[in-house]
This record gives structure tokens, C-alpha cells and sequence, in this order.
């Protein structure tokens, strides 16, 4: 596989495992559900190499991104951690101002995680970029 290759299948996947990382946060701190806090335990025992392993055969970078996004379980715990620490009140405010769920991610949950969505790409992409360019040659 070329370099250009890993290169664009490591950023789609680290920026899939971003949206859908944030998106299972906010799911899994505003809706307590004790079914999806155990299939997301379960997604976390599966490592990320035994998703690049089914997709391996594929040989495209579509194949890649969405093996290697299947791995996101951890991302989705530690933005859970940080959108529990946003205070009720400013979801409270935001529904009193007619705001669904998504402008609440938009203008609530998305400046408060900043920080941490930024700590998770580097590291998700480092370690995506490893994975691929061990598995390259």
C-alpha cells in the first residue's frame, strides 16, 4: 500500500471515529441506558487490529476506514467522561431555547470537548498510522 494511501484512510478514520465517538458520548451521557453502556463494553474488547485483519483482503481505502473505525469504543468513553462533566443546566437552557439534540452537540457538548476530541485524533491517528504501515508491507 502507498504511503498517500495511509495517509487518506488514517484521516477518514480518525475523523469517522470523531463524529461517531461524540455522537455515542452524547447518547450514552444524556440517554442512561444500561443495554447501550454493555454493547459498548462489548465493542471495547474487540482491539482495532482484529477490524484492519477484515478488511485487509478489500485493498481499498473505503474498506479501511470502515474496519478501522469499528475500533472507536474507547474514544467513546473517554468523550462520555467529558460530557458528563458539562453541568445539566446548559442542556436544560438549550432545550428551553428550542434547540434539539444536534445544535446542543453544535453549541454545547462540541466547545467543552474540544480539548479532548483534539487529544483522541492524535492519538487515534497515531496509532492508526502504525497499524496501517505495519500491516503495509
Amino acid at each position: 500500500m502507498k504511503p498517500e494511501t495511509i495517509l487518506e484512510a488514517s484521516f477518514a478514520a480518525t475523523a469517522g471515529t470523531l463524529l461517531l465517538g461524540i455522537c455515542g458520548a452524547y447518547l450514552l451521557a444524556r440517554f442512561r441506558s444500561r443495554a447501550l453502556w454493555n454493547v459498548s463494553l462489548l465493542l471495547m474488547l474487540a482491539p482495532a487490529a482484529a477490524y484492519l485483519f477484515a478488511g485487509a483482503n478489500w485493498k481499498t481505502v473505503e474498506a479501511l476506514d470502515v474496519c478501522a473505525i469499528g475500533g472507536q469504543a474507547l474514544a467513546i468513553h473517554l468523550l462520555r467522561g467529558a460530557v458528563n462533566r458539562i453541568p445539566h443546566e446548559l442542556f436544560d437552557a438549550g432545550e428551553m431555547n428550542g434547540a434539539g439534540h444536534i445544535r446542543q452537540m453544535w453549541a454545547v457538548v462540541l466547545p467543552f470537548c474540544g480539548f479532548m476530541l483534539a487529544v483522541i485524533g492524535v492519538m487515534y491517528f497515531a496509532c492508526l498510522w502504525s497499524e496501517l504501515s505495519l500491516f503495509s508491507h
